[in-house]
């Protein structure tokens, strides 16, 4: 039987606990809440779900031992969104498989992208490919892996970013670059082309809305984002390559142009099958950052 409740009602925490079972547990993170932190000293979200997790089993007394919690994907440390934990070895297991599939998903469709842009170059009228409509194609059906959906606003800085993001009002928006992670400074940058240490990189996007501002071509957007490559922060710099940063984005935005700072980047949907019952599972939240609008 599931279990929902609200973690906070126990504790101060910042999460809050959407669907929880014998096998996996689903949360809502905070923004600023690491999934994982480098220190002991510093509170993230395993050790605020393993005393969870130890409270349910009445383990608190100190020496206890410490339940099993498998981490499956994570989320950066500013954004906000869904995050599913199993907790046991075998839930893991069957989870990281879905992650793994889904990664072959998108070297597939990438392949099919290819061959669409090298046909088209030769004069041959081909269909939409499934990576332009959100990446729907799988040869094992819907939910046979994980799939997450972000949102995000961002900032229109001038009249390119404007109509850029009308054009998304009615199709889907391809981005497609080579990034390079710089380890020391735990950043990622946009390069040239096929280059030592880079990796291919891509993600569509669609406007689900528009704030104008006092002129026609500044204000903001709600962006609806689908990754088919998982790369370091590749959401934050792929659009702000391409001149539309995230608001509150204080390492690849421009300073002096936030509404907020917060980051408004939110892992708002996430869809698997459940790795016992293998019912089809789908959590959706409405990013926090909305509901100031």
């Amino acid at each position: 039987m599931s279990r929902r409740h609200r973690a906070g009602e126990n504790k101060q925490v910042s999460m809050e606990i959407l669907y929880e079972d014998d096998d996996i547990i689903v949360v809502n993170k905070e923004s600023g809440l690491p999934v994982q932190a480098g220190t002991a000293s510093r509170k993230d979200l395993i050790s605020i779900l393993k005393n969870h997790l130890c409270e349910e089993k009445g383990q608190t007394a100190p020496g206890a031992e410490e339940p099993y919690l498998g981490i499956v994907h994570r989320l950066d440390q500013p954004v906000e969104g869904l995050v599913v934990f199993a907790k046991t070895p075998q839930a893991a297991s069957e989870l990281s498989r879905q992650v793994q599939a889904k990664t072959k998903r998108e070297v597939n469709l990438r392949e099919q992208g290819r061959q669409h842009r090298k046909d088209a170059k030769g004069g041959h009228r081909l269909k939409t490919p499934a990576w332009e409509n959100g990446g729907d194609a799988s040869v094992e059906g819907a939910y046979a892996d994980m799939r997450k959906v972000y949102q995000a606003v961002v900032l229109l800085k001038d009249r390119a970013s404007c109509e850029k993001v009308k054009r998304s009002e009615h199709s889907v928006t391809v981005l497609q670059n080579y990034l390079r992670r710089n380890f020391a400074g735990n950043t990622t940058q946009i390069v040239p082309g096929p280059a030592r240490d880079a990796k291919w990189s891509e993600l569509t996007f669609r406007t689900l809305k528009i704030w104008p501002s006092d002129t026609p071509w500044e204000g903001r957007a709600l962006l609806e984002i689908h990754l088919h490559t998982g790369r370091h922060h590749q959401i934050r710099v792929q659009l702000a390559g391409a001149g539309l940063p995230i608001d509150g984005d204080r390492k690849y935005g421009p300073a002096g142009l936030f509404y907020d700072y917060n980051l408004k980047l939110c892992a708002a949907s996430l869809q698997f099958r459940h790795p016992v019952t293998h019912q089809k599972m789908k959590f959706s939240i409405a990013p926090s950052f909305l509901k100031e609008d």
